[in-house]
């Protein structure tokens, strides 16, 4: 049953209202067992006889009191239900005949509100007259009807409290005990506590560590003269982080300037104009604007206001700020109003910084070449475990972590929480130990990237055969003027991609192509518009630096393709580009604006011809008819569901799977049928049995691939790793350098994994699964594993 409201008719008894409810009674005067936490005084009201609700359904209800005929002035929520015999013996609260029972609701503290009583019950539609009125779900209804939530009907109708802070060195009787209640909620207060009434906001201040630890509300206040009072709190709520009243507010520099305006218009606060703790002060003033600084500091304070049905009002609307400061307070407040956060800003920043993170390090090996930008990304990654080690090495003692070769405990912990961030940024490179040791030792080389360079020009470019599918991919790019080859590493992209451009340029007649008329680049994270489209290049002249515009490698080739468009006389020749590895650069941020040029309908010509502005000359741009881009992807590294939607719907898809029946068909390999390759497979002794043994265990292993779940055929093994390659040695090396790393990376390093899932639970030979190392073997070794896992004769 959901929580409601409940109404509470107390007219003709506001005796029962004054003693129990409002100021609430003395736990030691409760005749019934309460919790150690419980607090002091305990907000009771006993249940009326008249009424037919089930006080044990109320808990978590709401009531509202009504005790002079025409307001709900007061509200309060129903924590418990207790049996408290007597509790209302030998006395008369009430000027009616009602009689009330023994069981007792145990209340929050009472805040004041004020709500009409007979718009409140026109809304209802209602005309009980019950002591106590649970609302039926039509009367909900009708509440949320016009709230929305009976939460906002509170927030709307509670009076606005003021807000004091009470500062008290931490060992007074008077200050915060656990998080649940105060060890003493009477606080004998001078001067300004006068002025606190029931339902105020108390912000409890350490005077000893000058921080703000919880807040709690008035239930009660008591002034005997005009110079002192006993104000008693309830429901203290710790707040976690607590507020570093200097080092948070008082002492950071960008509040200084509304600080000051607060202590302008302000008296009775507890700092100065120097912005120093008022001297004797206990219980001061906190207005709104600085409760505002404490909400921006404490996101948290703002949620424990609310459950004392206090909202506080969003800052109203700005237009412009007159300096950085301004601004950087302003809207540091406003988030804290937002029901969100920064939380998806820190979200966004971390996984865009992991995901670039994650592009640059499987490139970073011991010894290699690495670009200046690879070097900054390494440079974060090693400026981030410099700063964490001291906390890495405490919670590797304490946790009793190991190692993992070639990186320290330290290290391993290092590796293993990026490992755990590039899965909560839905990355999928795989990031390996040597890599993170490459970078933590800096064994690299930083060279400057040379952009492709162009081939000689006009030279004859040499023809090739015309490869499967030549019809295919020939008809769209007729059609959409580029095409992209995908599929898992090892299929054979960029070997056909390069053949059937060569054949295809041939097929133009009167036309002898040109090594101009092919070009060919590769993506990778650091490529950029200035490498493919234009940037800046500075000169150093007598007249100082002269910047001029460097036409890039895709420039370039348009420019040459459109002037052989423009002069030709019939039909005219073919410029083809082949993009390898597409999907690992920034595809947005490579094209640009040129994007938009990709389009057939949108090129030099065209029924829609479209022109755009080059981002840094502002030149205008069109890609000629006779310009063909072919793009290769690895699936292993992106599915194109991840390509960039503007470049996916430009292109067309050519599928790339495995294709072992080539390999039988290669002019190089010893067999001319998969009957004769699997009849080697079972001869021991036979001179190409290893390579036999190879091929059938690839296709072991793609089908177990192709149907387990976080696999799939995107990452199946190619056929073309096996061409030329029948040998022993090369037959190992290509299982010991290309394949098991392979698998390895598409495992995450769960090598039981590899064992269990494509191994049948061998492998031994192969791979040290303790220390989860690939072995170094040989030929015979490979074959006998390879016959075991076929389940043949070794």
């Amino acid at each position: 049953m959901r929580s409601t409201l409940l109404l509470a008719s107390l007219t003709d008894s506001p005796g029962l209202f004054d003693t129990y409810v409002r100021p609430g009674i003395d736990r030691r005067d409760f005749p019934a067992d309460l919790p150690a936490t419980h607090a002091d005084p305990v907000h009771c009201l006993p249940v009326p006889a008249d009424t037919d609700l089930d006080p044990y359904h109320a808990v978590g209800d709401t009531i509202l009191f009504d005790v002079n005929g025409d307001q709900y002035t007061w509200v309060a929520t129903v924590n418990d239900v207790r049996t408290a015999p007597g509790l209302t013996a030998g006395s008369n609260h009430s000027d009616s005949s009602a009689t009330f029972t023994d069981t007792v609701l145990l209340l929050s503290v009472p805040l004041p509100v004020t709500i009409n009583r007979r718009d409140l019950h026109d809304t209802l539609d209602t005309d009980t007259t019950q002591l106590l009125h649970r609302l039926t779900e039509t009367e909900h209804a009708a509440v949320e009807d016009d709230y929305a939530t009976i939460q906002r009907f509170l927030l709307t109708h509670r009076d606005d409290p003021d807000v004091w802070i009470d500062t008290r060195p931490d060992d007074t009787p008077h200050s915060p005990g656990d998080t649940a209640r105060l060890t003493n909620p009477h606080l004998t207060v001078t001067d300004h506590a006068v002025d606190a009434a029931p339902g105020d906001i108390v912000l409890h201040l350490s005077s000893d560590t000058h921080t703000i630890t919880g807040t709690s509300v008035i239930a009660t206040t008591d002034t005997p003269d005009d110079t002192a009072a006993t104000v008693t709190v309830g429901e203290y709520h710790a707040l976690d982080p607590a507020i570093h009243l200097f080092e948070d507010v008082l002492d950071d520099p960008s509040y200084s300037t509304r600080l000051n305006h607060i202590a302008d218009s302000h008296e009775q606060l507890l700092y100065d104009a120097n912005r120093e703790l008022v001297a004797d002060t206990q219980f001061t003033q906190c207005p709104p604007a600085l409760l505002e600084l404490f909400i921006a500091e404490a996101p948290a304070l703002l949620d424990q206001l609310k459950t004392w049905h206090y909202q506080v009002q969003r800052p109203a609307p700005t237009d412009t700020y007159t300096s950085i400061e301004e601004a950087l307070v302003d809207i540091r407040v406003r988030i804290a109003f937002s029901d969100h956060g920064l939380d998806w800003f820190a979200d966004e920043t971390l996984a865009t910084v992991i995901t670039h993170l994650t592009d640059t390090l499987p490139t970073i090996q011991p010894d290699s070449d690495v670009t200046p930008r690879e070097d900054t990304y390494c440079e974060i990654l090693r400026d981030v475990f410099d700063r964490t080690e001291p906390h890495l090495t405490t919670t590797v003692s304490r946790l009793g972590i190991g190692a993992v070769q070639p990186l320290s405990e330290p290290e391993t912990l290092f590796f293993v929480l990026f490992r755990d961030l590039q899965r909560t940024a839905d990355t999928t490179e795989y990031v390996k130990p040597v890599n993170v040791r490459a970078v933590l030792d800096e064994s690299y080389t930083v060279t400057t990237p040379r952009r492709p360079t162009t081939p000689p020009q006009g030279q004859p470019l040499d023809a090739a055969a015309k490869p499967d599918q030549a019809d295919d991919i020939a008809r769209q790019l007729d059609t959409t003027g580029q095409i992209v080859f995908y599929g898992p590493p090892g299929t054979g992209k960029t070997y056909t991609a390069a053949q059937f451009t060569r054949w295809w340029l041939h097929q133009q007649p009167g036309i002898d192509p040109t090594t101009d008329q092919f070009e060919t680049v590769t993506f990778h994270p650091s490529f950029t518009y200035e490498d493919f489209i234009e940037g800046l290049k500075a000169d150093n002249t007598d007249d100082g630096v002269v910047y001029d515009y460097q036409p890039g490698v895709f420039k370039e080739f348009v420019d040459a393709a459109r002037d052989a468009y423009r002069t030709a006389t019939d039909a005219p020749p073919r410029y083809v580009m082949i993009i390898d590895e597409i999907n690992r650069g920034n595809l947005a941020q490579i094209f640009g604006e040129t994007i938009t040029g990709l389009e057939y309908d949108k090129r030099l010509d065209a029924a829609n011809e479209t022109s755009v502005s080059l981002a840094h000359s502002g030149q205008p741009f069109t890609i000629p008819p006779n310009l063909y881009l072919i793009g290769t992807m690895n699936t292993a590294d992106r599915s194109i569901a991840l390509v960039d939607a503007a470049l996916r719907r430009r292109f067309r898809f050519l599928s790339f799977p495995p294709n072992f029946d080539a390999i039988i068909e290669d002019d190089t390999t010893p067999f001319t049928s998969i009957d004769a390759l699997r009849a080697a497979a079972n001869t021991p002794g036979h001179a190409n049995r290893l390579f036999a043994l190879t091929i059938l265990a690839v296709r072991k292993f793609n089908d177990t691939i192709l149907t387990t779940a976080d696999l799939g055929k995107g990452k199946q093994i190619g056929h073309s790793f096996f061409f030329g390659k029948t040998t022993g040695p090369e037959l190992v090396d290509t299982w010991r350098f290309e394949l098991l790393p392979l698998l390895e990376e598409y495992f995450y390093g769960q090598f039981d994994r590899i064992r269990d899932t494509l191994f049948d639970g061998g492998g031994h030979r192969l791979i040290n699964y303790d220390s989860e190392e690939i072995r170094s073997f040989d030929a015979a070794t490979l074959t006998a594993e390879l016959a075991a896992l076929l389940d043949v004769d070794e």
